[in-house]
């Protein structure tokens, strides 16, 4: 016998194409990945047999379009997906697209289901004005895969929360691997990251709060409205000529006010949990009340 009330369960496999992908499924998620590949031939679009298998009712497709090259690739998975469709293989498609730092992501609009296609969902990072909490949902940016920063380094302990930290602030880069040993150390060490509008976040941010020139959103909350809406625990500035008042406050806090402020560690772990939330309960939007999402995550590299 089958309990008619018993809630349909729904399979959902996530393919990632961009390193965000990465940071959806390891670092929100929590979940192993394993790698696939799909074979792109002039004419028709095949998935190698036995690495991506379709057992599954929904796909979350992961796509980098930040940068002009990166778009033919994206959009020839996108067409991978749509043949997909046409033989019932796949009923519905979510997108998370890391889209261009000014906002120019015109390119995904003809694909998306408000224009009669088949993107159901379009999840952007960074802040567009195509954002409606409907069909199109702000997603976070995460973390540099480069940099390698797994759940240990938001995780609060002892130490780290009530150690007294030898330097007020630091401005390090992290672009090349030697000078990473150097980031992680700064981040430790000193109580403010100085962070110039879209680059790295940590230890208690300070953030330049000013909108990207370009096609973005110029809400009253953008732009990093999404952590704003989250309680982020940043410190923002419209101007950096405010900076030097903030340096001179910072010299006067004590230390128990620091140690308090440092629940920056704790609302990053919540911050993971309401993203997952968000995400899933998205998810069910095209579906209906009663959805368990199992999830599988493929890297897959084009051959």
């Amino acid at each position: 016998l089958i309990d008619k009330n018993r809630p349909k369960r729904y399979k959902v496999q996530i393919w990632g194409k961009a390193a965000i992908g990465l940071y959806l499924w390891e670092h929100i998620f929590e979940g192993p990945w394993r790698e696939g590949e799909i074979d792109f031939t002039p004419s028709v679009s095949t998935q190698a047999q036995g690495h991506v298998p379709l057992d599954t009712d929904r796909v979350v497709l992961v796509l980098n379009g930040q940068e002009q090259q990166k778009i033919p690739c994206a959009t020839r998975w996108l067409q991978h997906i749509q043949t997909l469709m046409w033989v019932d293989a796949v009923n519905c498609l979510a997108v998370v697209l890391l889209g261009s730092k000014r906002c120019t992501k015109g390119w995904i609009s003809i694909y998306l289901r408000r224009h009669g296609v088949f993107v159901v969902l379009l999840f952007l990072v960074y802040g567009s004005p195509w954002v409606n909490d409907k069909d199109v949902f702000q997603w976070p940016v995460g973390v540099a895969t480069y940099v390698f920063f797994s759940g240990i380094w938001v995780t609060a302990n002892s130490q780290m929360v009530n150690s007294t930290r030898p330097f007020l602030c630091n401005f390090l880069g992290t672009e090349t691997a030697k000078s990473l040993r150097r980031y992680q150390t700064a981040l430790a060490q000193s109580e403010l990251t100085l962070c110039p509008v879209e680059i790295y976040m940590d230890s208690v941010p300070v953030v330049e709060d000013i909108v990207t020139p370009g096609g973005c959103s110029a809400a009253h909350s953008s732009p990093l409205r999404l952590l704003k809406a989250a309680g982020a625990l940043f410190i923002f500035l419209k101007d950096y000529k405010e900076l030097p008042g903030l340096l001179e406050k910072e010299k006067g806090m004590s230390q128990e006010e620091r140690t308090e402020r440092r629940r920056l560690l704790e609302w990053y772990s919540s911050f993971h949990l309401q993203m997952k939330d968000r995400f899933t309960e998205v998810l069910e939007l095209p579906l209906d009340n009663k959805y368990n999402c199992i999830c599988y995550m493929h890297q897959i590299q084009q051959v």
